[in-house]
């Protein structure tokens, strides 16, 4: 009993330490307080021994009295019956409360070594978060740049237009479309092929309508058009034959539109007036606003016949550059259109030329995945 009580009295409780749990009210990133949760962690194991068992070393017992030979064996017999009838049930309480506490503390452990594991997903999952944040920032920014382009396009039509505003007071596209375009009856007799690619299409755009002959067709088969033409003249046209049109300009009606806003859209001789840049940002406006598998049908002269550009194309004051076919596709796909269709139409009949046309014809459809 004497090694027993001595043996408790040299015991000692370790003091906290406080390099162990570190309490501080100055914010710290979360890598940073992960890494110092499982340092701390592994100390408290090297702290801790698993299972660690309770054992009572019996005393060695002696005598300094002469007669210590005869008396050691009684006070061994005595000692065992002292520990046997009040030692030993304090004895298995201590070793089930030291079970209990060491069966706790190895649980605590493994349960935050649990939580490391989980803080340690989470961080990970943080850090590609940030990953996709900052793609997304890119993202973000590459989209500014095409919309800056795109007003830039929008400020060069305005100049344009403004550029031009002193000499349209006296040239009216509708005065010279009625003296050098072809009858009514022909326009509606080339532009009524076209009916079928618009089919099931519910609203329509015909941007350049004039007086509103595809306007007709599209009537004609239940599809709701509207047309917008720049000549006033000749949206008062359409409207007196119960169309619904506007004055405007293409690309300033398109930008007012919301994206997918439309099943089809017909642009007959409209691109030629449009120099590159421009024709670029106006099939750029086109594919933003058609749904996906939305259509645009675009007829321009025929720039590859001799007949076309020596007798019509020039003809027209208001005709940019000519653009070949290939070229024009070549522009379309770099939009992200697919090309359904391409070919020439409306034969020359005073043409010297074998099979020669007044027009070219480029069916396009917009994609799903496609690269606006």
């Amino acid at each position: 009993m004497n090694q027993i009580r001595q043996s408790v009295r040299n015991s000692s409780v370790a003091p906290i330490r406080e390099d162990i749990i570190e309490v501080s009210s100055v914010p710290v990133n979360s890598s940073e307080l992960f890494r110092k949760t499982k340092t701390n962690l592994q100390k408290v194991r090297q702290r801790i021994t698993t299972n660690l068992p309770v054992a009572f070393l019996p005393g060695r017992l002696v005598s300094r009295y002469r007669l210590g030979q005869l008396i050691v064996p009684w006070r061994k017999i005595g000692a065992r019956l002292f520990t046997k009838w009040y030692v030993d049930a304090y004895t298995q309480q201590q070793k089930h409360l030291n079970h209990d506490l060491w069966y706790g503390l190895n649980a605590l452990i493994e349960q935050s070594e649990n939580q490391l594991a989980l803080i340690n997903d989470l961080l990970y999952n943080q850090e590609e978060q940030k990953k996709q944040i900052n793609t997304n920032n890119e993202e973000i920014a590459w989209l500014k740049e095409r919309h800056k382009e795109s007003l830039q396009i929008l400020n060069e039509q305005a100049k344009f237009i403004s550029s031009h505003s002193g000499f349209t007071d006296k040239f009216k596209y509708s005065e010279f479309a009625k003296r050098f375009s072809a009858s009514e009856e022909a326009i509606k007799e080339n532009y009524s092929p076209y009916l079928p690619v618009f089919s099931g299409c519910k609203r329509v755009l015909d941007i350049g309508c004039g007086r509103g002959y595809f306007l007709d067709l599209l009537q004609s088969k239940d599809i709701h058009g509207v047309g917008i033409d720049s000549d006033p003249e000749l949206i008062a046209i359409c409207k007196k034959n119960g169309h619904e049109a506007y004055v405007d300009d293409g690309n300033h009606f398109l930008s007012q539109l919301d994206n997918g806003n439309l099943d089809g859209i017909f642009a007959g001789h409209i691109i030629e007036h449009l120099n590159l840049s421009a024709k670029i940002g106006f099939l750029e406006q086109c594919y933003d606003k058609l749904n996906d598998n939305g259509v645009l049908l675009l007829e321009t002269p025929n720039t590859t016949s001799v007949y076309v550009m020596h007798n019509l194309y020039y003809l027209d004051p208001t005709h940019e550059k000519p653009l070949f076919p290939e070229a024009l596709k070549h522009l379309a796909e770099i939009v992200g259109f697919e090309i359904i269709n391409s070919y020439l139409s409306g034969t020359i009949d005073a043409s010297n030329q074998k099979n020669d046309y007044y027009n070219y014809t480029l069916i396009l459809k917009k994609v799903v995945g496609g690269n606006s």
